[in-house]
Formats: structure tokens, C-alpha cells, sequence
């Protein structure tokens, strides 16, 4: 019989599961550092770097990742889709609050859906008598939201709309699809 150290047995994981754990619990820390805002910001920012040498921004690198009762498939290479998969959801209290004003019937718009954060858990609350309109601001993001509204099965009252939406002065929606930005003269 032989004895496997703890460091030899990790050495069987691969070098990018052991990042990832690594990064995990650097998450983990996160809302512990909440009660030192200036040491929070710095420490998020740290963390988010080291994860980017993993998960550079940009790169497509799509998982699933859970969110409470939620299963979301999210891009790695977003920084908030890569929050979402480490377990770092910083809109959650807020998230949870909009949520919790919601009515079977009410109408939601999401000018940033993302992969559906808000848009996803909001359908499931207005059911099918309400509707959801989920502006995706990216072909990614669009690809991965309509994912996320089949696995869920709210598409009945999700409606998808592949427009990019700023705030100037009021909302300014550029039509026809265009995912180009939007640039304000004024």
C-alpha cells in the first residue's frame, strides 16, 4: 500500500481546476472585507486580476454557473458573468428587492439584460400574464440570454430584442439590431 500525500494527490488535479479553486476561495473573502470599504475595493480589484490571468476579458469561454435557484450559462470572459461563476453576485440585495415588488401580470423592461440576471428570475415572477423585454446589448450576450430564457422555460413572456440602449438625457434606443454605439453629439 502506498501513502499519497495531500500535495502529491493535487498534483492529479489539473493546473486549471487548482486555479479556480484557488479563485474560489479568494471569492469567498470578498463579502468579509465589507466591513473595510477601503480595503474592499482594493481586494475585489486584486482578485479580479488574478482571475483575469485565467479568464482574460474578452476571451469566450462559456460555463454554467448557479445563482440561487438559478442556473445561468455566463461568459468568462465578463467580468460580471466571471463574478456570477466564482459566487460573487454584488447586485444580489438589490436584485432581490426588485424582485420582491414584482407582481404575477407586471411588465419589466431590462435595458442591459446581460445573460438574463434580472430579465430570467422576473419572468418567473410576472408568469406568463406579464412580459419581460431583455435588451441585449452584445451578439454574446443575446446568445447566451435566449439560452438562458429556454432553460428556464419563461420564453411565453421574455421578449428578446437585440438593441443596444444608453441613457442620455432619457433613453435612446438604437433600432433595427444594430449593435453599433451609440455616440451622442451633444
Amino acid at each position: 500500500m502506498t501513502h499519497v500525500f495531500a500535495d502529491e494527490q493535487d498534483l492529479r488535479v489539473p493546473p486549471v481546476a487548482r486555479t479556480e479553486a484557488a479563485i474560489r476561495t479568494l471569492h469567498s473573502v470578498i463579502p468579509l472585507t465589507a466591513m473595510q470599504p477601503e480595503f474592499s475595493a482594493e481586494y475585489v480589484r486584486f482578485v479580479r486580476r488574478v482571475r483575469e490571468s485565467l479568464h482574460p476579458r474578452g476571451s469566450h469561454d462559456v460555463r454554467r454557473a448557479w445563482d440561487g435557484d438559478f442556473q445561468f450559462e455566463v461568459d468568462l470572459g465578463s467580468q460580471l458573468d466571471c463574478d456570477l461563476y466564482y459566487g460573487f453576485f454584488h447586485h444580489a440585495a438589490a436584485r432581490a428587492l426588485f424582485l420582491a415588488v414584482l407582481r404575477p401580470c407586471d411588465v419589466v423592461v431590462d435595458i442591459d439584460a446581460n445573460v438574463g440576471l434580472y430579465s430570467v428570475p422576473a419572468a418567473v415572477r410576472v408568469g406568463p400574464g406579464g412580459a419581460v423585454h431583455a435588451f441585449a446589448q452584445t451578439p454574446t450576450e443575446l446568445a447566451l440570454l435566449t439560452r438562458n430564457v429556454q432553460l428556464h422555460e419563461v420564453h411565453e413572456c421574455v421578449r428578446l430584442h437585440a438593441v443596444q440602449v444608453r441613457i442620455c438625457k432619457g433613453i435612446t434606443v438604437t433600432p433595427g439590431g444594430s449593435l453599433t454605439p451609440y455616440v451622442s453629439a451633444r
